[in-house]
Parts: C-alpha cells; sequence; structure tokens
C-alpha cells in the first residue's frame, strides 16, 4: 500500500542518517533495591526498588510501621539522607531510634492533617533529589479522603522520580497510586497462633482487578514483639512544621 510505502521510505532515510540503531529496541536496566530488613520478606519480593514508586498498604496495627522503621534503620545505616513527609503526625522518634532508625539522617516534615500540602512538599522534594529515600506517610488519613488524591498526582510522581536514585514509599491503608506504583506490600495482622510470625507471600487481586504486569504485589502477614519505648540517649530528627 502506498502508505506503507512512504513510512519505510520514511523510516530508510532516518535509518540513514542517523543509523539502524535508532529504531531498535533498548531494554531498561532493573532497578537496584535496596533491603527492608526482614529476611523472609525480602527473600519473597527482592527488596525495594530505587527509582520507581512503592507503597506499603495495610490497616492499623498490621504491620506497617515495623516495615518503615526497618528500611530506614537499613538507610540511615548507610548514611543516606532521608525524608519523611508525615500527613498526619504520626512519627513517633523515640519507637524509630529504639528501631535503629539514625534519626541524625532524617528530616521530618509535619503536615498536620493537611493531606494537600504532605503531597506539595514530597513534589518538592522529589523534583529536587538528593535524596536516598522519600517516603510520603499518609496511613492515618481517612481512606475516603485519601481515595480523593487525582490520579495525575501519581503520575507526576511516577515521572518525577524514574531514573532517580532514590526510593520512594507511599504508606496508607489501601493502593493510592493505582497503576503508577511498581510494587505494593500489603500488611495484614493474622489470626493469633501463639508463636511470632514474618512471611511474606504473593497477593492476589479479585478476578477483573488484576494489577498491571509491571506492578508486584505483596502480603506481608507479621507478629511481632513490642518496640522498646526506651533510648540511652536522647535524638532528635530534624523536624518542619507546616
Amino acid at each position: 500500500m502506498p502508505a506503507n510505502s512512504a513510512k519505510l521510505g520514511l523510516a530508510a532515510a532516518i535509518e540513514a542518517k542517523l543509523g539502524s540503531s535508532v529504531f531498535s529496541a533498548r531494554e531498561k536496566p532493573e532497578p537496584e533495591t535496596i533491603p527492608i530488613g526482614i529476611r523472609e520478606i525480602d527473600a519473597e519480593c527482592g527488596g525495594i526498588p530505587r527509582g520507581v514508586i512503592t507503597e506499603i498498604t495495610g490497616p492499623a496495627s498490621s504491620g506497617r510501621t515495623t516495615l518503615l522503621h526497618s528500611i530506614l534503620a537499613g538507610m540511615t545505616a548507610q548514611g543516606e539522607a532521608c525524608a519523611l513527609v508525615d500527613a498526619s503526625d504520626a512519627f513517633d522518634p523515640a519507637s524509630a531510634a529504639a528501631a535503629g532508625v539514625a534519626l541524625q539522617q532524617l528530616l521530618w516534615v509535619r503536615c498536620g492533617t493537611h493531606k494537600n500540602n504532605a503531597l506539595r512538599v514530597t513534589d518538592v522534594l522529589l523534583q529536587n533529589g538528593g535524596w536516598g529515600m522519600i517516603v510520603l506517610d499518609l496511613g492515618d488519613i481517612d481512606s475516603k479522603d485519601a481515595r480523593r488524591i487525582p490520579l495525575h498526582t501519581g503520575h507526576r510522581f511516577r515521572l518525577a522520580i524514574e531514573n532517580k536514585p532514590t526510593v520512594f514509599l507511599v504508606i496508607g491503608q489501601e493502593p493510592y497510586a493505582a497503576s503508577c506504583s511498581a510494587m505494593v506490600l500489603e500488611t495484614h495482622a493474622p489470626a493469633p497462633s501463639g508463636k511470632d510470625a514474618c512471611f511474606a507471600a504473593p497477593f492476589s487481586r479479585p478476578t477483573g482487578a488484576n494489577p498491571p504486569a509491571a506492578s508486584r504485589h505483596f502480603r506481608a502477614a507479621m507478629e511481632h514483639p513490642g518496640v522498646p519505648w526506651t533510648v540511652r540517649e536522647r535524638l532528635r530528627a530534624r523536624e518542619i512544621r507546616i
């Protein structure tokens, strides 16, 4: 057909001028990952990737904070600068320090209950770069309110973090980034068994609501002993109120 011939002729002219590699597919390298710090979950999901959106979701008291503390402890121990955008003043520096988080490596941005402020601050941090990890904690925001976050916000965050050597975590009661997230860790509290347990298993969505192929979902069921609340030395994260 004439149209196809024209396309082939145009492609040949472009290849002659720019080289045959101009139309060749380029494989996107696998992103670098950092360990969560919990052996069973790391073995299942391979760690948290840099340069993409990762979500940790689940109800209150399901292990979200334990996962966050474990990841922060590993990142700050390596001397990486981390930022926590706290949408509801839920972060407790004392328990984080007791879990091994080096608070001097953490910027804590307190947003009260202003969800929109938290989103704006996160956008600025992502655009500026230079962070080892950025955490947007929406865990204590009402789920109905969180669902009103515009879909384009997730797309904007995904583009901002792409190809950056930064881990970006979004914590919430349910996935809010939708197809924009590369991995979702869903936490839930199992029935009491009398024994401590920590494991990860593939998470399957109901029929008709399968996640995109590029997204990985895992369910982490956790029971853990209480985190000690006392610290030998009082440490403070750098704190910003907005």
